[in-house]
């Protein structure tokens, strides 16, 4: 999500950062101050449940806003498959921070409007499933609905240039 500075200059970034204006998508959600359980939503199983259901996952006491921002792999300045830490790295250096866990799972309750195909990976840092694989959330929309799932958040996972992440 965006640092407090960036949330206020929004256009500004786009010509600070070099992100072209059609790569740079900006969305607010409103966080904490509620359970995620019980919220309707299409949660894939087991890994999505398993990461709901950490103790490491944390929804903030105080219900506030966060502002996000949408970039591809590509948008990053990376043209190869790029290791994830590597596109976390980036994003730091470029102003952008890694998201709370709460945000995937609230992202997928209030962005119901998302084009089917659509696929967005939340930048976090990563949680263990119950087989021990780190994992970070990811929001999709298909043929048959809106889902939370995950992907592998392993530092070395690759991602492809088109890979649409949310910090």
């Amino acid at each position: 999500y965006l640092n407090t500075l960036l949330c206020h200059v929004l256009s500004m970034s786009m010509v600070v950062f070099g992100f072209p204006p059609n790569r740079l998508i900006a969305q607010e959600i409103n966080a904490g101050g509620q359970a995620i359980e019980g919220q309707r939503m299409g949660v894939y199983k087991p890994y999505a449940s398993d990461i709901l259901e950490s103790p490491d996952f944390k929804v903030a006491g105080e219900r506030g806003n966060y502002d996000l921002v949408e970039v591809s792999v590509r948008s990053l300045g990376f043209d190869k498959n790029t290791r994830y830490d590597v596109i976390c790295a980036r994003a730091l250096e470029l102003g952008l921070e890694l998201c709370p866990a709460e945000v995937g799972p609230q992202l997928r309750l209030q962005y119901k409007d998302q084009p089917s195909g659509e696929y967005l990976i939340v930048a976090m840092n990563a949680i263990n499933d119950s087989d021990g694989n780190p994992r970070v959330f990811r929001v999709r929309r298909d043929a048959y609905g809106l889902w939370l799932g995950t992907s592998y958040g392993r530092p070395d996972r690759e991602w492809v240039p088109k890979s649409r992440f949310v910090f």
